[in-house]
């Protein structure tokens, strides 16, 4: 159980502080961390999931920061059927 709590407190963290460091600017490092929220969504509630679909979401839209277009194209496909 102590595992599982701990999962979803890095999650939290994880998603928060990559969208902090979005919000400032910081887009490779919020990449980094929202990539690791993806992992854990993805390990905790599977691949279809609302949690794991806002995750592709943030990715999306942090690539499109980034100008990786089709990167972000992809990320947010995948959350729209998710």
């Amino acid at each position: 159980m102590m595992l599982h709590s701990m999962t979803i407190i890095l999650t939290i963290v994880d998603y928060q502080l990559a969208d902090l460091l979005g919000r400032k600017r910081h887009f490779a490092h919020s990449l980094e961390l929202s990539g690791q929220a993806l992992l854990i969504r993805v390990n905790k509630y599977g691949i279809v999931h609302e949690k794991t679909a806002e995750s592709h979401f943030a990715l999306g839209m942090l690539y499109r920061h980034l100008g990786l277009f089709e990167k972000s194209r992809q990320e947010l496909f995948i959350c729209k059927y998710r």
